[in-house]
């Protein structure tokens, strides 16, 4: 399960050993790119302005990439704490379904 064969090779496909499906466009996989090519483009000097231009907009990626783990892992928690919530409780109304005991 989770294999494709390809003619003569067999390959994995996007499925880890678990066989859940991993998901590539989400928020660690786009930050953990942006750190990257910032540590990259710190790493050599700008040659013209467009260079210099990606880096700039690599800065302010990052930038928001921070501000946001920044409010969703450290300020979001003080709030919920601070206003008597729970700290598992997301708001999502979950609905549970009950049998009657049968006789």
């Amino acid at each position: 399960m989770g294999e494709v064969a390809t003619g003569a090779k067999t390959t994995m496909s996007s499925r880890d050993i678990r066989g859940q499906r991993w998901k590539w466009r989400t928020f660690p996989v786009l930050a953990a790119f942006l750190f990257g090519a910032l540590a990259a483009s710190l790493i050599d000097r700008p040659d013209n302005d467009l260079v210099l231009g990606v880096r700039v907009m690599l800065v302010l990626a990052a930038a928001y990439c921070v501000a946001h783990i920044a409010v969703v892992y450290l300020l979001l928690p003080r709030r919920r704490r601070a206003s008597g919530a729970p700290a598992g409780d997301d708001g999502e109304f979950e609905e549970e379904l009950v049998y009657e005991d049968e006789r």
